[in-house]
């Protein structure tokens, strides 16, 4: 009776571990009073072991004895079936995330046991979800494709802030002073070529319309200084040309 009960606690075990929906069938021995009677000697020392399932594919859970090699089945774990939800998408500089729906012939799958990516779903083309099973009981992948289509071109995202630069009068007195533009203006999500140009403020301060690099011409005062800027972003085959204005206050001292 002994030997039985050990047998019984290791099925539970197995048992405890089981993911919530899966179905569980128990193994019947033969002759249970002997069912942990090891070939190798003594007793089955028993180890919990798991052929995973995954996508068309069940699994099932053992008691392995790790001395002989014996298998003792505990309960089987359902096969994993995955879709996505099928729509027309439209270029929109968005991300698209069709829903994805993973499940067994119990119900949805526990999100714990699977994760999603999404691969070039943002322009124009074929993205990629793709499904990876894993934990202690799932395995596999699959993919699935869907179209993202062009239709009018999209709004430029180009965004642009004033930061406050500072030259030092000392080095003014000297001759010409330049700012670096990530000094200066901060540029970010343009789409297509940048350029620059000064709509606004003191003659003497300049900036290229390629780089956006800013120049203080020698003899400027001390003081602070308002300069007006209009950056444009040219756009490309997705986006429309973006412009944006920002004043920048420099200060010499």
């Amino acid at each position: 009776m002994k030997k039985l009960l050990s047998v019984i606690l290791s099925i539970m075990l197995v048992i405890a571990m089981l993911p919530f929906g899966s179905v569980v069938v128990l193994a019947e021995s033969e002759n249970p009073e002997q069912s942990n009677v090891c070939t190798d000697g003594g007793e089955h020392n028993w180890v919990m072991t798991t052929d995973k399932a995954s996508f068309g594919k069940s699994g099932m859970t053992y008691a392995k004895c790790s001395k002989c090699g014996k298998k003792e089945p505990g309960f089987p774990i359902l096969s994993v079936d995955a879709s996505i939800e099928a729509a027309a998408y439209t270029f929109d500089g968005k991300a698209k995330k069709p829903k994805v729906n993973v499940s067994t012939a119990d119900g949805p799958l526990d999100k714990k046991y699977y994760k999603v990516k999404f691969i070039d779903n943002v322009y124009p083309g074929t993205a990629t979800v793709k499904i990876t099973l894993v934990g202690d009981y799932f395995e596999g992948t699959k993919k699935f494709t869907f179209p993202i289509v062009m239709g009018d071109k999209v709004k430029n995202p180009v965004t642009v802030k004033a930061k406050k630069p500072v030259v030092k009068y000392a080095k003014l007195k000297k001759g010409n002073q330049t700012i670096a533009l990530k000094k200066a203006i901060a540029v970010s999500k343009a789409q297509g070529k940048v350029t620059y140009k000064k709509t606004k403020g003191y003659a003497k301060i300049t900036i290229n319309k390629k780089t956006g690099k800013i120049t203080l011409k020698k003899g400027i005062k001390k003081g602070s200084y308002k300069i007006k800027f209009k950056v444009t972003a040219a756009g490309n085959k997705y986006y429309k040309k973006g412009v944006k204005t920002v004043t920048v206050k420099i200060k010499v001292k």
